[in-house]
C-alpha cells in the first residue's frame, strides 16, 4: 500500500466519477429531446447510456466502501473523524484485503449488506459504516438488483428488475428498461426527482457521513 494513501481521496474519487456519469446520463435526454440539428440519439440508445452511466456510479460506490473500509482497518482517521477502534490491525494494504476476505471464498463483496456484518466484526460499534448503510439497508440493496440488471443478461436479474418496478411505481410497462426505469420520477420522493439522481445522491450522502471531510 502506498504510504501516503488517504481516506478524503477516496471520498473524492466517488464523488468524481458520480458527477461525470451523471452528466452523461443529463447528455443522453437531451441528445434524445433534441428535435434536429446538433447529436442526436435514439430512445434505445438514451437508454444505453443512462444504464452505463448508472453502472460507473454503483461500481465507483462499492470501490469506495472497499477502500474506506480497508483505510480504517489500516488505522486512517477521516479529516473530521476521530480514531475508530479495530478489532484487527493488519500491517499493509494487502495484508488488510486478505483478512475481510471470508473464509471458503476467494473474494470479499463489496455489496452495502455485506459491508454491514463486516463492520460489525472489524469495527467496535461497526465504526462509520453501521449507521449510514443500516438506515438505507433496502435502497441500496434495490440499487444492487438495478446494478445486477444492467451487468447480466439473465432470468433471474430480470425478474429481481421487474418485482422492484412493481414496488416503486406500482405497475410494470411493457418493454421498460433499466435506463427507462432509472429516468422515471420517483413518486415516493419529496421534492420530485428521478430514480437515477435519488440512487446515486444516496450513495454520495452516506459516503460523505462514512468519510466525514
Amino acid at each position: 500500500m502506498a504510504a501516503g494513501r488517504q481516506l478524503k481521496p477516496t471520498l473524492d474519487r466517488l464523488k468524481r466519477t458520480s458527477r461525470q456519469a451523471l452528466r452523461l446520463a443529463t447528455d443522453a435526454q437531451a441528445w434524445c429531446n433534441r428535435a434536429g440539428g446538433g447529436l442526436t440519439v435514439t430512445v434505445s440508445r438514451r437508454d444505453l447510456l443512462v444504464e452505463l452511466a448508472y453502472f460507473q456510479c454503483y461500481i465507483a460506490w462499492e470501490a469506495f466502501l472497499e477502500s474506506a473500509f480497508l483505510l480504517y482497518l489500516l488505522g486512517r482517521t477521516a479529516p473530521r473523524g476521530g480514531p475508530v477502534h479495530r478489532y484487527a490491525t493488519p500491517p499493509t494494504w494487502d495484508a488488510a484485503k486478505e483478512f475481510v476476505v471470508p473464509e471458503g471464498r476467494s473474494f470479499a463483496s463489496w455489496a452495502a449488506a455485506d459491508v454491514v456484518g463486516r463492520s460489525e466484526r472489524f469495527f467496535r460499534g461497526g465504526g462509520p459504516f453501521l449507521g449510514p448503510l443500516s438506515s438505507r439497508r433496502a435502497l441500496f440493496e434495490d440499487a444492487r438488483v438495478l446494478r445486477n440488471a444492467v451487468a447480466h443478461d439473465s432470468g433471474s436479474a430480470r425478474k429481481k428488475f421487474e418485482t422492484l418496478v412493481r414496488k416503486k411505481i406500482g405497475t410494470l410497462p411493457a418493454g421498460l428498461t433499466v435506463g427507462a426505469f432509472l429516468l422515471t420520477t420517483d413518486p415516493a420522493a419529496s421534492p420530485p426527482s428521478r430514480f437515477l439522481y435519488g440512487y446515486v445522491e444516496a450513495m454520495e450522502t452516506a459516503a460523505s457521513q462514512i468519510v466525514p471531510c
